[in-house]
C-alpha cells in the first residue's frame, strides 16, 4: 500500500494516510457474501470476483512477496500473509498491507532465523514457524498457499466449527484448517470432479477446469510440510503469470467465441 502522506494535529496523535482501497479486502470479497434464496443472486452490495480477476489478484500478491523476498536489501519475511491483509483498489489490483510484523531475513536467502515471538493468524502459519519459530521466506510461501485455496474455494482459512467427538461435557466442536483439505481433493482418478465440487459455488463452473487444477497443485506445493521442498516466490510468480495468460485466452474465447478453446471446461452461461 502506498503511503500518501502524514498528518499530525495539536495532540500527540500522528496519522498515516494510505491510498484508498475502494473494494475492501480480499477476505471481504470472498467470504462476506450471501445469496438471496429467492433469486439465487448475490445480495445487494456484495462484490463477486470472476475467475480471471482472482488469478490477477493472486499474481499481484505473488509479485509483492517476490519483491520483499528477493529484491530488497535486506530481504523481509512478511509473517502475516492472509486474505484480510490483501486490499483491492478500484480496478481490483491487489495491495499487500500490514508490515508491522515483518522480520528481516538478514540479507540472505538461505540463512535461518529463529524467533520466540510467534505472531500471525491461525490457519496461515507454517508448521516450522508455529512449532519452532523458524522464520524464512518459505513461511510466507505457506501462507500464500492458503490464500490460493481461499481464492479457489471461497472458504475461510479456518473452516467453521464442525461436530467433533463426544466427551464428558457433550459433543466437542473443532475447527479444521483449509490447508488440510487439498490433498484429499486432488487424490484419485476423479480429482477433477472432486475439485469442481470443492470450488467456490459462486463461480458456477465459469472457469477453465484444467487451469484450476494447475492452481490447486501450485497451492498444494506451497503447503508442503518440509519448507525446503516448497517453491520460492519467484517460481510461483512465474507460474501464475503463465496461468493468467491461459485464463485470459479462456476468457476471450468465452466472451467473443474465438475458435481457440484449449483448456476450457464446461461453463455455466
Amino acid at each position: 500500500m502506498k503511503l500518501v502522506g502524514i498528518c499530525q494535529n495539536n495532540t500527540e496523535y500522528l496519522y498515516l494516510v494510505y491510498e484508498y482501497a475502494e473494494n475492501g479486502s480480499l477476505s471481504d470479497c470472498l467470504h462476506n457474501k450471501s445469496v438471496n434464496p429467492r433469486t439465487n443472486f448475490l445480495r445487494s452490495g456484495a462484490i463477486f470476483l470472476p475467475w480471471t480477476t482472482r488469478i490477477h489478484i493472486a499474481l499481484d500478491v505473488a509479485s509483492s512477496l517476490d519483491y520483499i523476498h528477493n529484491y530488497t536489501n535486506p530481504s523481509f519475511v512478511h509473517r502475516d500473509v492472509k486474505s484480510s491483509n490483501i486490499l483491492l483498489d478500484g480496478n481490483f489490483r491487489a495491495k499487500l498491507r500490514t508490515f508491522r510484523m515483518a522480520k528481516s531475513a538478514n540479507g540472505s536467502r538461505t540463512r535461518l532465523t529463529l524467533t520466540k515471538d510467534i505472531v500471525g493468524t491461525k490457519g496461515y502459519m507454517a508448521p516450522e514457524y508455529l512449532e519452532h519459530g523458524l522464520v524464512t521466506p518459505k513461511a510466507d510461501v505457506f501462507a500464500f498457499g492458503v490464500v490460493l485455496l481461499e481464492i479457489l474455494s471461497g472458504k475461510e482459512a479456518m473452516m467453521r466449527l464442525v461436530e467433533g467427538v463426544e466427551n464428558g461435557a457433550g459433543k466437542a466442536r473443532e475447527a479444521r484448517p483449509l490447508s488440510s483439505q487439498i490433498d484429499e481433493v486432488l487424490e484419485g482418478d476423479n480429482f477433477k470432479e472432486k475439485l469442481q465440487a470443492w470450488m467456490d459455488p459462486l463461480l458456477q463452473n465459469a472457469y477453465p477446469l484444467d487451469t484450476a487444477c494447475s492452481v490447486a497443485n501450485l497451492a498444494r506445493n506451497c503447503l508442503i510440510a518440509v519448507p525446503e521442498l516448497r517453491p520460492n516466490m519467484k517460481d510461483i510468480n512465474y507460474a501464475l503469470s503463465k496461468i493468467l495468460v491461459s485464463s485470459l485466452k479462456w476468457e476471450s474465447s468465452v466472451l467473443y467465441g474465438t475458435r481457440d478453446r484449449t483448456d476450457i471446461s464446461v461453463v455455466a452461461m
